[in-house]
């Protein structure tokens, strides 16, 4: 296996908070990286097309346009490179639809399918491939099935087993082996995902404002205990260490989605992660956050100093408070650790750092996508605005209301970073 020495971003910049129609389905047989498949991939696709036209245009167009950003001249052909694919949050979410505007649970399985059979090609090693996350529903009868309970232990359950419960799961391919996943485990206000769908109840907990989230995300949400919640816990806790994973003979990575940074999800599922090592766990060698509206925090961070975080964020509708510069991707580097974690990160938004930050993210190749390669915004707007908030961090009023342009606002586009050399330990 593979020895890593760096490590290179591809970031997928597409819009993923606003419904955006589908588009058009892409044709994978020209494509250079399913020249190896052969027909492999027909009967899934075909099946996915009598499931879900909208999921069938949008895994084609994520493995062409995987596809296109492997044609780049600058992206590494050093084995000691590992390359990492990633895309925002929301990105498998139909334009319309019930549940919450989510995907059956069959459609899910073949989006996931597809994607396996592409990323486990021998002549993907040295990538991992995020490709965002899919939003999903199943009914709450085959939700308590896969917990195996005893008939007196699912009895408090019975009164959810016909309602849908709706799952926010992000994937992650790794090149030559396959795809794992985990779900996200705390809803947000900004996924618009109806309480009665929630895995988890959840309840309010006020925080102050945190000018690292958005201001949909300025309300902490923490899971309840009821009588069934203690349930959905337990078969959360079975995946949650999925986000902790390995890559090539000497690295370890985490990653998390959205809110789940917020509240530190990595940070507890590395912690648990240890406990399952006799001795010497390893250590994160970088960390990857996939979203819609949530910047890197520092205090959430779980990787070390001299660590990279690496971040792709789909959010088009911005208030205006937030601090200039903004990138939908970009690469932190931390530069201050005590023992209560980690201080500083490079930030653009931070003159002390605003240098290095622009070392780091030197973007050597930005590929516009056009075509069915995009998305289509033809008509749609992002809306911008100054929030008023409440002594609870909480945003009760919107001033200044304005909107542009979604394109070329939010332009869809590759881009290609420049290889970063990985720290050791």
């Amino acid at each position: 296996m593979a020895q890593y020495k760096n490590l290179q971003l591809i970031a997928y910049r597409v819009p993923t908070d606003l419904p955006l129609p589908a588009g058009n389905e892409c044709d994978l047989v020209s494509l250079k990286l399913c020249k190896g498949l052969g027909t492999d991939l027909s009967p899934h696709l075909e099946e996915l097309e009598t499931q879900s036209e909208d999921a069938l245009s949008r895994v084609t167009r994520m493995i062409a346009v995987i596809d296109r950003a492997m044609q780049s001249k600058k992206v590494s052909q050093d084995p000691a490179t590992l390359k990492v694919f990633m895309a925002p949050e929301f990105y498998f979410r139909p334009k319309a639809g019930g549940a919450a505007r989510s995907y059956t649970e069959t459609t899910r399985h073949l989006v996931v399918a597809i994607l396996r059979r592409v990323f486990a090609q021998k002549s993907l090693m040295g990538w991992i491939f995020v490709p965002g996350t899919i939003v999903w529903n199943l009914k709450g009868q085959t939700f308590l099935d896969d917990l195996k309970l005893d008939a007196n232990s699912t009895k408090p359950l019975n009164n959810i087993s016909k309602q849908d419960i709706v799952i926010n799961t992000a994937m992650v391919g790794i090149g030559g082996h396959g795809m794992t996943s985990y779900d996200k485990l705390h809803y947000s206000e900004a996924d618009n995902i109806d309480s009665k769908y929630r895995a988890l109840l959840n309840k309010e907990k006020k925080t102050q404002k945190d000018g690292n989230a958005t201001i949909f995300d300025l309300n902490v949400i923490e899971p309840q205990r009821p009588l069934f919640s203690e349930y959905f816990e337990l078969m959360r806790k079975r995946n949650k260490d999925q986000c902790v994973l390995g890559v090539g003979d000497n690295r370890w990575f985490g990653i998390e989605v959205c809110l789940d940074h917020e509240l530190r999800v990595l940070k507890s599922a590395y912690a648990e992660f240890t406990q399952t090592w006799p001795n010497n766990p390893p250590r994160l060698d970088f960390q990857l956050l996939t979203a819609c509206g949530m910047r890197i925090q520092p205090h959430n961070v779980t990787v070390g100093e001299g660590h990279f975080i690496l971040r792709n964020d789909g959010i088009s509708c911005l208030p205006f408070d937030w601090k200039t510069p903004y990138d939908p991707s970009e690469i932190q580097r931390v530069t201050k650790v005590d023992n209560n974690g980690v201080l500083e990160t490079t930030t653009a938004q931070n003159e002390a750092t605003k240098e290095a930050w622009a070392r780091i993210n030197d973007i050597v190749d930005r590929i516009v996508l056009s075509g069915d390669l995009k998305l289509d915004a033809t008509g749609v707007n992002a809306t911008l605005c100054k929030p008023v908030y409440d002594k609870y961090g909480t945003s009760i009023e919107s001033l200044d209301v304005t909107t542009k342009p979604l394109d070329p606002w939010f332009p869809q586009q590759l881009a290609v970073y420049r290889p970063l050399q990985l720290a050791n330990f």
